[in-house]
């Protein structure tokens, strides 16, 4: 069986975003702020969270992490989700850090995606890089090359998302 690489009919949606895992609870997709609230209620403390940490160049894994700490400190408690599988209330809903990181990379309001691709760059190259030269100083033209192409492949990537 084959599937749409991204598709948008969420009722048969199998991929890595929150409407593909419908039974899982998102507090931002199940939560939207407030429109007479302003920036006082939670939906819009957790965003602006979110985007404060994306500013200061913290990593998803950490801003996921810290979101998880705060939504269980400040909100869980105080809320109630329907799952839509069962039809279930449930009072108090988990909001995994798995869950909130699959809505980090890939809700449009946040744009971390990129820096994801940004850390797996910085990551091969210093892989490669850590290989280039052997015990007698000798370089791999393999790793050189993998080297070279990947460092022309990231400034294109860089330029690109600018």
């Amino acid at each position: 069986m084959s599937s749409a690489a991204y598709d948008t009919e969420t009722s048969t949606c199998n991929v890595n975003t929150c409407a593909g895992h419908p039974n899982t609870f998102c507090f931002f997709c199940a939560y939207e702020p407030h429109p007479t609230a302003g920036e006082n209620d939670m939906p819009s403390q957790l965003r602006k969270l979110v985007h404060t940490m994306s500013a200061n160049s913290c990593e998803v894994s950490h801003i996921a992490r810290r979101l998880h700490e705060v939504y269980n400190e400040n909100v869980k408690t105080s809320i109630a989700w329907e799952d839509p599988q069962t039809g279930e209330i449930v009072t108090g809903p988990e909001w995994g850090v798995e869950s909130i990181t699959r809505h980090l990379l890939h809700a449009s309001e946040f744009a971390l995606f990129g820096q994801v691709v940004e850390r797996a760059f910085e990551s091969i190259l210093l892989n490669l890089n850590s290989r280039m030269y052997d015990e007698q100083g000798d370089h791999d033209p393999e790793v050189l090359r993998a080297f070279l192409d990947t460092t022309k492949t990231y400034v294109s990537f860089r330029k690109s998302a600018k």
